[in-house]
């Protein structure tokens, strides 16, 4: 796969006219390279209608955000088990979450490109 440049490929999938580029290229500044390689693959495998375009703008935002250990029980807290309901089953970052619903959409016969 080439290598294209997360902006160049921002723009040309999302467009600059509403913003979305702009605000997703802002809230993934910060990124880890996974977080901007798993962005990348979203924009390569995809085209955006507006819906899909905002659900990413929305998904890019939360992953800003996103702490995978926001939600861990400290030992004091844990149930009379000793286990962490959170470290059982913890959350979907939101960036690899709107991947597998595109994906699922895709295989669905609905359309996207994959």
């Amino acid at each position: 796969m080439m290598m294209v440049n997360l902006e160049t490929l921002v723009y040309g999938k999302l467009g600059g006219a509403d913003g979305a580029a702009a605000d997703v290229l802002r809230c993934s500044r910060d990124f880890s390279d996974a977080e901007r390689a798993l962005l990348g693959e979203i924009l390569q495998d995809f085209d955006f209608d507006g819906d899909q375009a905002r659900a990413l703008v929305h998904a890019v935002r939360q992953q800003h955000g996103f702490d995978p250990d926001a939600a861990h029980i400290g030992d004091d807290d844990e149930d009379g088990a000793g286990v962490c309901a959170h470290c059982l089953n913890p959350p979907a970052p939101p960036l690899r979450d709107y991947y597998l619903w595109r994906q699922q959409r895709g295989a669905s016969g609905q359309g996207e490109n994959a």
